[in-house]
């Protein structure tokens, strides 16, 4: 039996269904590489340029959707050959994953707790002790999109040294969209995603996209005009 089965046919027909269900929330854009060179693409907060976007908080705000792509992704997460019978806890980075975190961690019948954001240094996350993960039990983080590992290895280092007990995660994250920079290893099993779409970050200055004559968009506040809707 595969990863998959039980669900869909295949990790296609998954990815598929919840593109479908981004596209629908207004959740998502690719800048289409065959198409019109000189189309828009998204500029960040920080100057940077992407040839995509995704906003997983249009999706998961609807605690319906949510409910819906948790147990997706329990169900893969029960089927995976290294997951025991009883996961315990669920952990999420703050704060667009904590409403999902704890969806998932209801659909596997664990408990569910979160980082918090360190308020001095930027994009570090700290474990405040509002949670206590007693000794032995198994541990899943659980997010609803991953980019690179950076927060993954601040979330787990937050709570190895602020958790009482030493925290055993699972050797894997689980997350509804996965967009890494490059094509991942597809052996690799360090990630179960319902969707994984690389999305290419470059500085202007070395953007591909600019130098075509593709104008830069931030996609909060110019939304119709990077994707024509």
């Amino acid at each position: 039996m595969g990863l998959w089965s039980g669900i869909r046919d295949s990790k296609q027909d998954i990815e598929e269904e919840v593109l479908g269900i981004y596209r629908v929330r207004n959740a998502v854009w690719f800048f289409n590489h065959q198409g019109d060179p000189k189309a828009p693409h998204v500029e960040l907060t920080t100057g940077l340029c992407r040839d995509g976007y995704v906003d997983s908080g249009k999706v998961t705000c609807d605690p319906k959707i949510a409910e819906y792509l948790a147990r997706m992704l329990a169900v893969c997460v029960r089927q995976h050959p290294s997951v025991p019978s009883n996961i315990q806890w669920v952990v999420s980075s703050a704060y667009a994953a904590i409403t999902f975190g704890y969806e998932l961690a209801r659909q596997l019948g664990a408990q569910h707790a979160f980082t918090e954001k360190d308020p001095i240094v930027p994009r570090r996350m700290t474990w405040s002790g509002r949670f206590t993960i007693p000794t032995y039990a198994t541990a899943l983080q659980g997010e609803e999109l991953i980019t690179t590992f950076y927060t993954v290895s601040t979330v787990r280092e937050a709570v190895r040294a602020g958790n009482e007990y030493p925290v055993a995660f699972l050797p894997f994250v689980a997350t509804v969209f996965h967009r890494p920079p490059s094509p991942p290893d597809p052996t690799d099993p360090s990630v179960i995603a319902l969707v994984t779409k690389v999305i290419q970050t470059w500085q202007r200055t070395d953007c591909p996209l600019c130098q075509q004559g593709s104008p830069r968009y931030r996609p909060r506040s110019h939304w119709r005009e990077l994707t024509g809707k």
